[in-house]
């Protein structure tokens, strides 16, 4: 037992010793554990490297265009704006095929080459070189379409989209047209369609919106309009502003998708509240400050949803549909607020009377979900939504408005160095 306890150290000695020993292979372990986060990291980016690789494989290039290609152009919705833009594409020399629902529809313009949907739109000819079908497997072909400009109304987008998606090929630039937010998943269309149409990684989606100062019947007639084309690649854009931009036709461009979409959205509330005040009886101060004081809720909005810049909402997205939706006669967002002061129409009764999509009823009452989300002061959205949902009558709309308290007017703007 003596010569035991000899050969063995101290309790203390060999308590001392554990604690060093285990001091040491913490830190080690440390270091180890150090190392493996830093390859995993490491790892975890090549993965991703990997596969953004395999999508960019997997996508073929957009092809060299210049104002003389002739492309095969498809049109989703064969309303007023997608007849529009059709005979905007054809102008430029395009085969163009217009995917409508109605068989009579696509008979007529492939047989009569008119449009019968509306009765101002069968006043005008189509070229030969547009066309129409029911079938998405008609008008939409991997290897031959070079374009889809989606014109179809923005509350039945997902829908109609999910329906076909498996017949969309990612590769082919997609150009949405709607304006307005859903009011079933209330966003923008920019956070829907990427995920219907499986393109969720904004470096290869070819998802463009375009938006801006354009009537139908105008661009019909073919008189000179402006608009603002957005993606997330500058490429994607100038492919399209080539195969679409025209001396009477003009395309900017602009990276700022969430700005664009919500200018082209967000108006359509106000143009509604700008006819109301119309029917009502008030003037042309009143109209203008209406549109002044809307275009900084509209900012306000915008910056909460995620507008890049709000410089764009000065733009033509901005500022430049906003006026010509709240001031023209034309406008049937504006004609919808007019009946319901004028006449004294209900919501449903004006918008049937429109006879057309009046996307900015639903918008309005969409946007004052997203205004209590996000505490947003925007009294005049907030009003026109009570107004269209029956809380709130139309004479009393501009007094709960007025009689809040002005403060600083609010614009935000962002000053470049340049």
């Amino acid at each position: 037992a003596k010569t035991l306890s000899k050969s063995r150290p101290p309790l203390s000695a060999r308590t001392i010793m554990s604690a060093d020993d285990a001091k040491d292979e913490n830190e080690n372990l440390k270091k180890e554990n150090e190392l493996l986060r830093a390859r995993l990291i490491e790892l975890e980016l090549k993965l991703q490297e990997v596969k953004q690789t395999e999508v960019h494989t997997k996508l073929k290039e957009l092809p060299k265009i210049d104002d003389s290609s002739k492309l095969n152009v498809t049109v989703f919705g064969g309303g007023s704006f997608g007849t529009a833009l059709a005979m905007v594409a054809a102008r430029k020399g395009h085969n163009v095929i217009i995917l409508v629902r109605d068989k009579n529809q696509a008979q007529s313009i492939n047989e009569q080459h008119i449009n019968p949907k509306r009765g101002w739109l069968s006043k005008y000819t189509l070229p030969d070189n547009v066309k129409a079908t029911t079938e998405i497997t008609e008008a939409v072909h991997a290897d031959k379409t070079d374009i889809i400009i989606h014109a179809v109304p923005t509350q039945a987008t997902p829908n109609f989209l999910e329906k076909i998606s498996q017949h969309i090929p990612p590769h082919i630039p997609f150009v949405c047209t709607a304006k307005g937010v859903h009011l079933g998943t209330e966003k923008l269309l920019a956070d829907v369609i990427p995920t219907v149409l499986h393109r969720t990684d904004v470096l290869q989606d070819r998802l463009l919106y375009l938006s801006g100062p354009s009537f139908a019947k105008e661009m019909m007639e073919n008189h000179p309009v402006c608009l603002v084309l957005a993606s997330h690649d500058m490429e994607w854009n100038k492919y399209v502003q080539t195969a679409l931009n025209s001396m009477y036709f003009r395309v900017y461009l602009s990276t700022d998708v969430i700005g664009v979409e919500c200018g082209g959205a967000l108006k359509n509330p106000v143009a509604v509240g700008a006819g109301i005040a119309v029917g009502l009886g008030y003037g042309q101060s009143t109209l203008a400050a209406i549109i002044t004081r809307g275009a900084v809720e509209i900012q306000r909005m915008a910056l909460a949803l995620g507008c890049k810049n709000p410089n764009t909402l000065y733009g033509l997205s901005g500022f430049g549909d906003l006026l010509l939706t709240s001031m023209s006669e034309m406008s049937r967002n504006r004609t919808c607020g007019y009946l319901i002061g004028k006449e004294g129409l209900s919501v449903e009764e004006a918008q049937n009377k429109v006879g057309e999509t009046v996307e900015g009823v639903v918008t309005a009452i969409v946007t004052q979900k997203l205004i209590k989300k996000y505490g947003l002061r925007m009294p005049l959205f907030d009003a026109l939504a009570d107004v269209l949902q029956g809380k709130l009558k139309p004479d009393d709309a501009l007094k709960v408005v007025m009689a809040k308290t002005p403060g600083e007017e609010g614009f935000v703007m962002i000053q470049s160095n340049q």
